[in-house]
């Protein structure tokens, strides 16, 4: 007999290996939307609005798979001129220490066609 402590026991584990799969399978499910979105809904004939290159940006970080390092539903994003938009995401960090372990990633979208350029910004 397993008794009162041991299946608290198995409900502890098999409890939180749940909790594991259901996280992951909401990341799985945000990735999924993310690229079908930036599929069918950005159109780059009409140029790039503010919506439009967030999708591009997230769809860019799922390509490069940064979805489970990066808050990528915490997009900023900042209007440079007239000709792109840049997207920044942050790292998930647990403590100031590992704030340099991991760069900030920015894409800069061309307004006008959608071109993407990405790059790693390293804080000081």
């Amino acid at each position: 007999m397993l008794g009162i402590a041991g299946i608290l026991l198995a409900i502890v584990l098999f409890g939180s290996g749940c909790v594991t799969a259901s996280s992951a399978d909401r990341g799985a499910l945000f990735s999924r939307k993310v690229l079908q979105t930036a599929l069918t809904e950005v159109s780059k004939y009409d140029g790039i609005d503010r919506a439009e290159a967030i999708t591009l940006a997230q769809s860019e970080m799922v390509y490069r798979g940064r979805e489970a390092a990066y808050r990528l539903d915490q997009p900023q994003i900042e209007e440079v001129g007239m000709a792109l938009w840049v997207v920044r995401f942050h790292p998930i960090v647990r403590t100031l220490k590992d704030r340099r372990k991991f760069p900030v990633s920015e894409v800069a979208i061309n307004r006008q066609n959608g071109q993407l350029h990405f790059q790693d910004v390293w804080r000081e």
